[in-house]
């Protein structure tokens, strides 16, 4: 029921101290429907804080020094077959520059708009019939942003059928 997921943090860089938009919730759901409105998967996030939860490192991010967003995230699989996310394609709303993302291989620094294989960087990239995988202290931070919304269009194959679900992590300094 429990996955470790490769994919465990964002970082944006840029400047800009402009104020997030009112509507700008760290807490949400994003939902994927099929065709005919059945509830295939859902992705939660609740917001932890500032500091992580348990014994956290501050290593390769150290959360002590960058103000960082903390979620706890769950992906729910509501159908009776296996789960398989493909790709993710990934960028920041509101500046350009490098993403720094950790792999189960380390940090690496791509463009600020990338796909990203998923077959090859999470070490299971597939969730069981009617389970769940949940991460704690999923983070996000954006140097020099007051605030900032990484989207994440993922690509999901269900029973042989090829989904895409835009999600989004939020940062509010």
């Amino acid at each position: 029921m429990f996955i470790v997921v490769g994919l465990s943090g964002f970082v944006a860089y840029g400047a800009d101290t402009s104020k997030p938009p009112a509507d700008l919730k760290r807490n949400y759901t994003t939902v994927l429907k099929d065709a005919m409105g059945k509830m295939l998967i859902t992705i939660d996030y609740r917001y932890i804080g500032k500091r992580p939860q348990g014994n956290y490192p501050t290593k390769p991010h150290d959360w002590k020094k960058i103000d960082t967003d903390f979620y706890q995230k769950t992906l729910t699989n509501h159908t009776g077959y296996v789960v398989e996310f493909l790709t993710m394609e990934t960028w920041p709303e509101r500046e350009t520059g490098e993403l720094a993302i950790k792999t189960e291989k380390g940090m690496k620094k791509k463009s600020s708009r990338v796909t990203l294989d998923l077959t090859k960087m999470w070490r299971n990239n597939k969730v069981g019939p009617y389970s769940a995988w949940k991460q704690t202290n999923f983070y996000y931070y954006s140097r020099g942003k007051n605030w900032n919304v990484r989207h994440c269009v993922l690509t999901i194959k269900i029973n042989g059928v090829k989904y895409k679900l835009h999600d989004k992590l939020v940062y509010i300094k």
